[in-house]
């Protein structure tokens, strides 16, 4: 399942590789109504929604991508995005978490609109805060290909979380 997937290009490649039922989420229609007519032979499903109110069982995908959609969305629904992608992965799942690789959080002028503004920060490290999220990966790279970029506003991280369970991650005492 990817949050933010708009018309389900990265879905239709994990879906041809893996063979497997895909699920997105995107806020805007068009690029919903766009995929599903593009990829009608594929077994995915794209509905349109946002990330703050996920239209999934608990505990009902193995796999959730974040990608490139937090940096998009209001400060006051993220929090939420992150118990809704919380409540939906599977325990033993995998979270992906594809966004800028910013060290520290800032908030930057949107190049394609003005008015809209984009929100930069390691989006994995709320996962890790908690013991149940490990770090399996953390590839970074490039807008411009697979190397590292010296100008920090290109630099581009893939993280592979893995969801132990509450009971394995908690040492008792």
């Amino acid at each position: 399942m990817e949050i933010g997937c708009s018309y389900g290009y990265n879905l239709a490649k994990f879906c041809e590789s893996f063979s497997c039922q895909c699920y997105g989420i995107e806020p805007s229609k068009e690029a919903v109504e766009d995929g599903n007519r593009r990829y009608k032979d594929l077994p995915i499903q794209l509905t349109q929604g946002t990330g703050d109110l996920l239209p999934y069982e608990a505990e009902s995908m193995d796999v959730v991508i974040m990608g490139f959609c937090m940096l998009w969305m209001e400060r006051k629904d993220i929090l939420q995005a992150y118990a809704q992608a919380d409540r939906v992965l599977k325990t033993n799942g995998i979270m992906m978490v594809y966004d800028f690789d910013a060290k520290m959080p800032y908030l930057r002028d949107n190049i394609h609109n003005r008015e809209v503004f984009t929100y930069k920060m390691d989006y994995a490290q709320p996962f890790m805060a908690f013991p149940n999220y490990y770090l399996m990966d953390k590839t970074v790279f490039c807008h411009m290909g697979n190397f590292f970029d010296k100008r920090i506003q290109e630099r581009i991280s893939l993280q592979i979380l893995y969801k132990e369970s509450l009971e394995d991650a908690y040492r008792k005492g």
